[in-house]
């Protein structure tokens, strides 16, 4: 049967119904991701939905707005309530590590009131996870908002104090409106597949991959999309603590530096999650639904919950 896409360690998972925002046809202006928008060279821009803003090294743009959102099975919102959902593109354009986090993220609307990011209430919730420089992810992130408001403008805080915020306006861009839109791509590893990568103590093997995988279970993914798996070895070379093995561990980058959590259970013979001591291994298969066009790059294998820490494995031949 068709199973929901994993989006994070403790949130549930329900079904998300999205409105997309309508906006006329425009030209777009091409951004390198090195680069940053400034006053000196463009003039200062104005934003509206679908453009990627920059700040501090940082990218975020706002793909769609579900307004109102259709909750799911296992969520009920207040009475005199409505749930607002934002479809997000958040990328690490030149900075240190981003750590990506619904929690970091507030709604303000068309009256001024903010609001916090109501976890749990849709499908395809964005990843927690950290990005590295050229890496970007996709997700949605949700609000509970009176009945008769609207959403105004999405922020993102860059740092978990909120002291850095990027703002994006919810404003449909009017006719005519030069898109700004980023182009993303990854670096490729110097390692390959079935090379052994080794950092802090721990290793980390690529030893095949299967895109599109041979289904031996019932599943199919939505369209436009497959269902790719890798199987990996990690191992605990010389590390003075044990090292926790989970395929939620686990992420794929694609070419173009998208970023895709696992999806757990997509493949028999998935890793298992255990704990391993100096000189111990584990080997499994880690699953991921990516688009029809992507081709993987590498694997990112995190050494610890939401951890900046990771080892990274080229699928390259």
């Amino acid at each position: 049967m068709a199973r929901k896409k994993f989006v994070f360690l403790f949130i549930a998972f329900t079904i998300l119904s999205s409105v997309t925002l309508a906006c006329g046809a425009s030209s777009t202006t091409s951004v390198s991701p090195t680069s940053e928008i400034t006053e000196s060279n463009t003039g200062a821009p104005e934003y509206y939905l679908h453009d990627y803003i920059q700040k501090s090294g940082y990218g975020l743009s706002v793909i769609e707005v579900a307004d109102p959102a259709k909750p799911g099975m296992l969520y009920t919102a207040e009475e005199g309530k409505k749930l607002v959902a934002i479809d997000i593109m958040l990328g690490n354009i030149s900075g240190d590590s981003l750590g990506v986090n619904p929690l970091y993220s507030t709604l303000v609307d068309n009256t001024g009131l903010v609001y916090e990011a109501d976890l749990g209430s849709v499908d395809n919730q964005i990843a927690t996870l950290y990005l590295d420089q050229g890496e970007v992810v996709e997700g949605w992130v949700s609000f509970q908002i009176p009945t008769d408001n609207t959403a105004a403008s999405f922020r993102y805080a860059i740092d978990k104090f909120g002291n850095d915020v990027i703002n994006a306006p919810l404003t449909p861009a009017p006719s005519g409106h030069d898109f700004i839109f980023m182009s993303w791509s990854s670096y490729r590893p110097s390692s390959k597949l079935g090379e052994t990568v080794e950092k802090s103590g721990y290793s980390l093997t690529a030893l095949a991959v299967e895109d599109p995988i041979t289904l031996g279970i019932p599943y199919t993914p939505k369209d436009g999309f497959k269902l790719v798996s890798v199987k990996i070895v990690v191992g605990n070379v010389s590390g003075t603590d044990s090292l926790s093995v989970n395929p939620l561990y686990a992420y794929l980058v694609a070419d173009d530096g998208h970023v895709y959590a696992p999806e757990l259970g997509g493949r028999d013979g998935q890793i298992d999650a255990v704990s391993i001591n100096q000189g111990e291994k584990a080997q499994g298969w880690v699953s991921f639904t990516i688009p029809q066009n992507a081709t993987p790059s590498y694997i990112k294998y995190e050494l610890g919950v939401f951890s900046s820490d990771f080892i990274i494995a080229g699928l390259w031949e």
